[in-house]
Formats: structure tokens, C-alpha cells, sequence
């Protein structure tokens, strides 16, 4: 019985990776938080290179959003300090609540999204 249970075990053990998929291996940066008093679940997809364009999906569980704008920051060095000005993220045709929104990101390193509602 012994044996058995142990055969067993390590076959348990063997495929509880497979069980178990994970959020490994994908770059995707979610956020489901407030931005003042709005709550927003927000999608960033970063370019697969830099440069590159990364997009960006912000849904708003209120209806009363009349603009969003996107500012793609550095974390540190001169360009966390010299912020350019920040894009107009476009509204849904179809979905009162889903704006989307491109940002370019010029150099490789910690980069941050600051979003205005």
C-alpha cells in the first residue's frame, strides 16, 4: 500500500504543472484600481521592441467619464522629470465605457503610465 501511495504521489506531483497554467511568459500589465473616484480596469500590451508602440484598453465601471488621457513616464532619469504632454485615449464607438489608446515608448528600461480621468 505503501509503494502504491507513493507511485501515486509522484504522478499527482508530475502533473500538477500541467494543472496549473500560469500568468508566465506573458508581458501584458493589468491595473483594476481607482483613478480618484473613478474605478477603472485598465490593459497595457508593451511593444514586442523598442521602439515600439505599446496599446492600451481602459474600461470605466462609471458612465460619467467624459475623457481619459495617457502619459507614458520614465521611472527614473530626466525623462521622469520632463513630462511631455499627455495623449487623449479614444472612446469607444460601440462601448460608452471602453477607451483605447497608443503610446510610444522610445527607449528600453522602467517605464510607468499615468492615466487622468
Amino acid at each position: 500500500m505503501v509503494k502504491f501511495m507513493r507511485k501515486f504521489l509522484l504522478v499527482i506531483f508530475l502533473l500538477l504543472p500541467l494543472a496549473l497554467p500560469a500568468h508566465v511568459g506573458n508581458p501584458d500589465v493589468y491595473y483594476d484600481g481607482y483613478a480618484g473616484p473613478y474605478h477603472l480596469l485598465v490593459t497595457l500590451r508593451p511593444p514586442l521592441v523598442v521602439p515600439g508602440v505599446a496599446q492600451i484598453e481602459i474600461r470605466s465601471a462609471a458612465n460619467d467619464v467624459d475623457e481619459i488621457k495617457i502619459l507614458p513616464l520614465r521611472v527614473i532619469g530626466p525623462g521622469a522629470k520632463m513630462a511631455p504632454l499627455p495623449d487623449t485615449a479614444q472612446h469607444s464607438a460601440t462601448d460608452p465605457q471602453l477607451y483605447t489608446g497608443s503610446l510610444w515608448i522610445m527607449v528600453r528600461g522602467s517605464w510607468k503610465v499615468q492615466i487622468q480621468v
